[in-house]
C-alpha cells in the first residue's frame, strides 16, 4: 500500500474512532451539567471538522451512514437530522473546496465560523422539517442554547482531532 492509501486509511480510522467517542460522550450520563443545559452536538463537530479539513476521509456514503446512525443512537428525528447533517456537511465540504481553489490560507477561525453556521443550519433544518410534519418541534430558545454549546465545543473537538489523533488539516483532496 502506498503512502496515499495509508493516509486515507488513517483518516478513515480516525473518523470512525472520533465518531464513536463523540457518540459515547453524548450518550454517557456524565452528570457534569444541569439537566436543563443542552449538550453540544459532538457528532456535528467531528463531521464538520472532517468536511472542512479532510474531505478525502469523508466520502458521502460514510457521511450519510454516520449521520443516520447518530440520529438513531441519540433518539433524534430519524432521517430529518441525518438529511440536514448530510446536506450541511456537503455544503461545508464544497466551501472548503472553493477556499482551496482560491488558495486562501487555512485559518482555524474560518472553520469555527463555518461550523457554527452549519450547526445553525442543521438545527433550523430539523426544526422546519418537524414543524412541517406536525411533529412536536422544540422551542427555538432550546435550539439556540444547543447551537451555542455546539459552537463553543467545536474548537475543543478540533484540537482533540488535531493534537489527540495527530490529524493535520489537509484541505486539498488531491
Amino acid at each position: 500500500m502506498n503512502a496515499r492509501g495509508l493516509e486515507l486509511l488513517h483518516g478513515g480510522a480516525a473518523l470512525a474512532a472520533a465518531l464513536f467517542v463523540a457518540l459515547l460522550l453524548q450518550l454517557a450520563p456524565l452528570g457534569l451539567q444541569p439537566a436543563s443545559a443542552p449538550s453540544p452536538d459532538l457528532v456535528w463537530c467531528v463531521l464538520a471538522w472532517f468536511a472542512l479539513n479532510r474531505r478525502d476521509a469523508l466520502p458521502a456514503p460514510a457521511l450519510a451512514a454516520a449521520a443516520l446512525f447518530a440520529d438513531l443512537a441519540l433518539g433524534g428525528p430519524a432521517g430529518a437530522g441525518a438529511l440536514c447533517m448530510f446536506l450541511t456537511a456537503q455544503a461545508l465540504s464544497a466551501r472548503a473546496a472553493v477556499a482551496d481553489a482560491a488558495a486562501r490560507p487555512h485559518e482555524p477561525w474560518r472553520d469555527w465560523a463555518a461550523a457554527s453556521a452549519g450547526s445553525a443550519a442543521v438545527l433550523l433544518g430539523q426544526w422546519l422539517l418537524m414543524l412541517v410534519s406536525f411533529a412536536g418541534a422544540p422551542p427555538l430558545s432550546d435550539l439556540s442554547l444547543r447551537w451555542a454549546a455546539t459552537t463553543a465545543a467545536f474548537p475543543l473537538a478540533a484540537a482533540a482531532l488535531r493534537y489527540g489523533l495527530m490529524l493535520r488539516p489537509r484541505r486539498s483532496a488531491s
